[in-house]
């Protein structure tokens, strides 16, 4: 049985730093559904309620598989 989890991140760039991304790590949850709920609730709190909603992003992983680095030409000698 494949196991799904979902996280969630805010990344923001400011207009005085295009240069660097502030990215924060919310959280990890067990559903699509418990991740757009953790944004409603981030959307109500300083630092995230006066941005716009596209800065929040949900990545779905699967439990004991990589995710990075998965094909040896990626490697460096």
């Amino acid at each position: 049985m494949t196991k799904k989890y979902y996280y969630l991140t805010h990344w923001y760039l400011s207009p005085d730093d295009t240069e660097n991304a502030n990215i924060k790590e919310l959280g990890i949850y067990f559903s699509r559904e418990s991740a757009e709920n953790a944004i409603n609730h981030y959307m109500l709190l300083p630092g995230f309620k006066d941005l716009p909603r596209k800065f929040f992003r949900i990545g779905e992983c699967i439990l004991d598989k990589d995710i990075a680095w998965t094909d040896e030409e990626t490697f460096f000698d």
